[in-house]
């Protein structure tokens, strides 16, 4: 037999088992009623026990000692490494040190020390470094496999008429859901750095489709006391993510981002045209999305997947960074200001113009998610409110998207023109759009 045919049929063969590693991994409950990948983190969570305060500990305060050294002194391989961090991150990281040395030892203000703020900020903070660890070390199965590209090719029809993105787009919309949001974010700034998206497309997916993972699903209805409605929870929130997709995408201020890709090349419509005539002129789509799905799987080497780890492992310790102090903030203003009841106050009429009960208990937790995704259902948690009008909250905090303890930090670390007035701008209309939508689907299932 010809060589290059074995050679293929191997490649073929490495295609479908890595690809169904990584569909398994992150989307199938096959381990106790659990994605395998939210089996790990949870276990992982357990057997480290409080030792996860320390590791968030350590990685906090070598984060913030390697910043101030690679500003300060005059190491090359640091200043090379932090030369996107600027100022803002750098006080964002020294006092996330700070933060995590006093909650870890008991000493400071009172406030801080309290068990809802320093207590749930500690806890979410070594959340998401063993999730984005993880989830962020075994995406690899789902980017170098080859299923993206193999997914993208097929869907690709039905990805830019509906939401303007590449075929790739369609994959990249759930990994958020199967993992992490930033995870999500990473992913997404890979496939710019790839030339895959435009700047556009690159700041549509990361501000449509950085939802959160399905394993923090468990922790925002466990939050929220409504356990029961895990699976009504995570359909709403899929469902009503990509309706908002089609709806934001096409206006401002994403509407009026340019479509460069990375290395400055302009999309145009000529150029999509030539790549559809491309496919089309290369066989099958099937055949193409197989040949092509094979060829990619042939980047997920040992050395990549070892490789995978370390990237992962930097991406979480820079946003367990953000975590500890934006989150700290977020929740110290929460606890201890009528910040967000002052804010929630235009919401209420809104709020009752759909129908949900308690609509002036829920308004400040409409707007809290931009701080941090689980302050809403801790909010609305405990405080006799309708079930009704908690499912509506938790999902609402789901696709908002937008919240500046994880995902928007994220989302400003990806070099494109996003800053971070048009990520509150997003919240905002994002908010807006979504609030009838959930109130709707909620009226329906309550």
């Amino acid at each position: 037999m010809d060589n290059s045919k074995i050679n293929q049929k191997g490649s073929v063969l490495k295609f479908v088992l890595l690809g169904a590693i990584g569909i398994l991994l992150f989307f199938f409950p096959i381990i106790n009623g659990q994605i395998p990948v939210v089996f790990l983190v949870n276990n992982l969570e357990i057997l480290l026990g409080n030792v996860i305060d320390y590791i968030v500990l350590i990685s906090t305060i070598v984060l913030a000692v390697t910043y101030l050294m690679a500003k300060l002194g005059s190491n090359k391989k640091l200043k090379e490494f932090y030369k996107s961090s600027g100022v803002a991150q750098g006080i964002l990281y020294v006092m996330a040190a700070i933060i995590v040395v006093m909650l870890t030892f008991n000493i400071g203000p009172a406030p801080l020390l309290d068990p809802d703020v320093g207590g749930l900020v500690l806890s979410l903070a070594g959340t998401v470094l063993i999730t984005v660890t993880i989830a962020g070390w075994l995406v690899i199965f789902i980017t170098k496999s080859g299923i993206v590209d193999f997914i993208g090719i097929l869907i690709e029809p039905i990805m830019r008429p509906l939401y303007k993105l590449p075929g790739e787009a369609a994959v990249n919309a759930i990994t958020g859901f199967v993992s992490n949001a930033a995870v999500g974010v990473y992913f997404t700034n890979s496939l710019y750095e790839d030339n895959v998206y435009t700047e556009k497309e690159t700041i549509s997916v990361l501000t449509n489709f950085s939802v959160c993972s399905i394993g923090f699903f468990g922790v925002l209805v466990s939050m929220g006391e409504i356990v029961h409605l895990y699976s009504q929870v995570v359909l709403t929130s899929l469902i009503v993510t990509f309706i908002m997709g089609m709806i934001v995408i096409r206006i401002p201020p994403i509407s009026h981002k340019r479509n460069i890709y990375r290395d400055g090349t302009e999309q145009t419509k000529e150029t999509l045209k030539e790549k559809k005539s491309l496919n089309q002129q290369s066989g099958s789509r099937f055949k193409r999305a197989i040949g092509t799905a094979s060829a990619k799987s042939e980047e997920l080497t040992v050395e990549a997947f070892f490789g995978s780890l370390k990237d992962a492992l930097i991406f979480g310790q820079s946003i367990v960074g953000y975590v500890l102090s934006i989150g700290a903030i977020a929740l110290l203003l929460a606890e201890y200001t009528p910040l967000f009841d002052y804010l929630g106050k235009p919401m209420i009429p809104i709020l009752n113009f759909f129908g949900l009960e308690n609509a002036a208990a829920i308004a400040p937790a409409t707007l809290i998610g931009i701080t941090e995704i689980s302050l809403p259902a801790i909010l609305v948690a405990g405080q006799g409110i309708a079930e009704s009008s908690v499912f509506f909250i938790v999902v609402l905090s789901s696709v908002q998207i937008i919240n500046f303890s994880e995902s928007a930090m994220a989302m400003l670390g990806v070099d494109v023109p996003l800053n971070v007035g048009e990520l509150v701008i997003m919240f905002i209309i994002r908010t807006l759009i979504a609030i009838p939508i959930v109130a709707l689907i909620t009226s329906f299932l309550f």
